[in-house]
Formats: C-alpha cells, sequence, structure tokens
C-alpha cells in the first residue's frame, strides 16, 4: 500500500517557538474559514454567536437571581426595562437546572 504525502515544499512551516503569532493565524487561516465550505463557516458564525450568547447569560444570571429574590420579598428590584416576557422563561430555565442539580445531588 502506497502512502500517501502531503507535498511539504508548498505547506508553510508553523512552528510553536517562534513568536510571531500573526504569521501563525496566516497560516492556519484557511484551516478555520475555508473559502470553499460556506457550511463550516456558518458552523463557525453560529458557534461564535451561541459562544457571545451564553457568556452574556453567564454575566446576567446573578442579577436575574437578585431580581427574583427581590419579588419575593416585596421589594420590587426589577428594571422597568426589562419585559417579563423576558424574564420567566429564563427563571424557568434556571428554576429547571437547580432542580435537577438537585436531583443528581440528593439521589
Amino acid at each position: 500500500m502506497k502512502k500517501i504525502r502531503p507535498d511539504t515544499a508548498k505547506q508553510p512551516t508553523v512552528s510553536a517557538e517562534g513568536s510571531d503569532t500573526w504569521r501563525t493565524i496566516r497560516n492556519l487561516w484557511p484551516y478555520m474559514w475555508p473559502g470553499d465550505r460556506p457550511d463550516l463557516k456558518a458552523r463557525v458564525v453560529w458557534a461564535m454567536v451561541i459562544l457571545v450568547l451564553a457568556k452574556v447569560i453567564t454575566v446576567l444570571v446573578p442579577y436575574f437571581y437578585k431580581w427574583s429574590t427581590g419579588a419575593l420579598t416585596g421589594d420590587n428590584t426589577t428594571p422597568g426595562w426589562m419585559p417579563a416576557f423576558l424574564v420567566v422563561p429564563v427563571m424557568l430555565v434556571i428554576a429547571y437546572n437547580v432542580g435537577r442539580v438537585a436531583m443528581t445531588g440528593f439521589s
């Protein structure tokens, strides 16, 4: 069986020893953002959007806890711009996850 080897003369050399980050990114860019694969480009874009959304939710969770405890104690600290249709689903998801963690912890 013949082993297929890539033509090493055409491929740029990427070394971890070099300190030029931009050169490394430039050499790896065709693999991260292939020009002939729009499906991969879409997946990368969607992954970045979901990653940013997850970070925003992670930052907002303590505020949702604050607003929910304020609503339970009667101190309505929920901002007026925060619509209920946004708070209720997020709080239900958080309550579901807390319940799942508690169920796993107590079993």
